[in-house]
């Protein structure tokens, strides 16, 4: 995924650890990525089963 976003694997890992955060630019490319918007990305009611079932359709997970 870090590939497909034009980041780092130590960046992608920050974010996943939650060491770091994205920053505007790159919650664009991470919105962009998952086809949904920045204020979905941001809203409480984004959980991580939507999540997971975006990366699942993204083919990330098995």
């Amino acid at each position: 995924m870090a590939a497909d976003l034009g980041i780092s694997e130590a960046t992608y890992n920050s974010w996943e650890s939650g060491e770091k955060e994205p920053e505007l630019n790159e919650l664009c490319s991470l919105a962009e990525y998952f086809m949904i918007t920045v204020d979905n990305m941001l809203d409480a009611a984004f959980d991580y089963t939507n999540y997971l079932r975006l990366v699942k359709a993204k083919g990330l997970l098995n």
